[in-house]
């Protein structure tokens, strides 16, 4: 459903907001934009950004904000649609990070979220950044690592059949060899057992909490 003028106003200031609190690094900005409710879900390009509650949010950004010398978020084409109280967005954004110590980085990634008015305020409750993949070299790249995989395993199995060759055409052990491994064994019996320690105790796990997504 089409947003109406005051609604596209309103969301595109949040966006705003966001572009500049990300360039200024800005947690205390970035962080109010969004909602306090514990199930709020933000989810980033890499595979350990996912946050639930404003709390782990705050943490991942904080973190990202520390390691990074510049940063910056532009957008191309966005849809904003609403119906009520809640928006639901679309964009096309250009991501840059520049790691200390690292190049820059430019990403071409999509957002999509749900923004919901609360308050009077229009704030995100759900967030989504990805980035574009070119699945057929995706495919390219999996192919090469599978043909790797194997030639590794196909070299392993040569290297043992070579070796169990060579040990069939080696020469028998003459009785002085025959007879010192003997001994040795025999020694060997003759040792205590090993004292065997018990396990150590486990751990308790510390129960993880899992908000419930409403």
């Amino acid at each position: 459903m089409r947003a109406d003028e005051q609604t596209r106003r309103a969301v595109n200031e949040v966006l705003i907001k966001m572009a500049q609190a990300v360039a200024n690094k800005d947690i205390d900005v970035f962080i109010k934009l969004f909602s306090n409710d514990p199930n709020i879900l933000t989810i980033g390009p890499e595979e350990a950004e996912m946050s639930i509650g404003p709390g782990q949010l705050k943490e991942r950004m904080e973190k990202t904000f520390t390691e990074a010398e510049t940063l910056s978020l532009k957008y191309g084409w966005t849809s904003i649609k609403a119906n009520g109280p809640a928006a639901w967005v679309a964009s096309h954004v250009y991501y840059t990070i520049k790691k200390k110590g690292q190049e820059e980085i430019s990403l071409s990634a999509r957002l999509t979220g749900v923004l919901e008015k609360i308050d009077n305020q229009w704030l995100w409750t759900q967030q989504h950044f990805s980035v574009a993949r070119n699945i057929e070299e995706g495919i390219v790249k999996a192919l090469k690592q599978l043909e790797a995989e194997k030639a590794k395993a196909e070299a392993a199995e040569a290297a043992k059949a070579q070796a169990e060759q060579t040990k069939a055409a080696a020469p028998p052990e003459g009785p002085a060899k025959a007879k010192q491994a003997e001994v040795k064994q025999a020694k060997a019996a003759e040792k205590p057992p090993a004292e065997t320690k018990p396990p150590p105790k486990e751990k308790p796990i510390e129960e993880d909490i899992f908000y419930e997504l409403e």
